[in-house]
């Protein structure tokens, strides 16, 4: 079982790729949501303070789970377990309890894409199929763009969430 190491939320996520046994879970109350991407099984626990993201997130992922080969007549394939893996763990390692929950998309080659357009900033972050993280974030009103190929450190991302954020300044 992996744990986000770092949580900033107070929620911790955690997944596996195959079924848990109950004594396996934080605490006997904790949810938990099942998710079946290309035939593998993914449990998520949720214990501490729950984000009011989180479950749109884990709804928008869970309809991922049906897409075939060719999902978008473009040859686009099935999205693989490692990249929602990858991306629920950078969400619950960044994303404040207020946070808005952004549109989960798949990419064609097998990848998620979580994005949020809210208040003429607009941040895309694409997490590809092995799980590694890009980011690109506009904001017009104050004449910035950030592009980031590959996601080493979460300060960027961490900025440009606190942007969407209800209380931000």
């Amino acid at each position: 079982m992996s744990y986000v190491d770092e949580i900033l939320t107070g929620a911790v996520l955690a997944r596996d790729a195959v079924e848990l046994p109950d004594a396996a879970l934080e605490g006997e109350n904790a949810p938990d949501y099942d998710i079946i991407l290309k035939n593998t099984p993914l449990r998520i626990t949720i214990s501490g303070e729950e984000p009011s993201w989180v479950w749109n997130v884990l709804d928008g992922i869970s309809k991922l789970g049906s897409f075939k080969p060719n999902w978008d007549t473009y040859g686009g394939l099935p999205v693989e377990p490692a990249s929602i893996s990858a991306g629920l763990e950078l969400l619950a390692a960044t994303m404040g309890t207020t946070t808005p929950a952004p549109a989960v998309v798949p990419t064609s080659p097998g990848g998620i894409q979580f994005e949020w357009h809210e208040a003429g900033v607009d941040l895309e972050l694409e997490i590809s199929p092995r799980g590694q993280a890009s980011m690109v974030f506009e904001n017009p009103g104050d004449d910035e763009y950030v592009e980031v190929d590959a996601l080493t450190s979460l300060s960027e991302l961490q900025r440009a969430l606190a942007l969407l954020s209800p209380n931000a300044t």
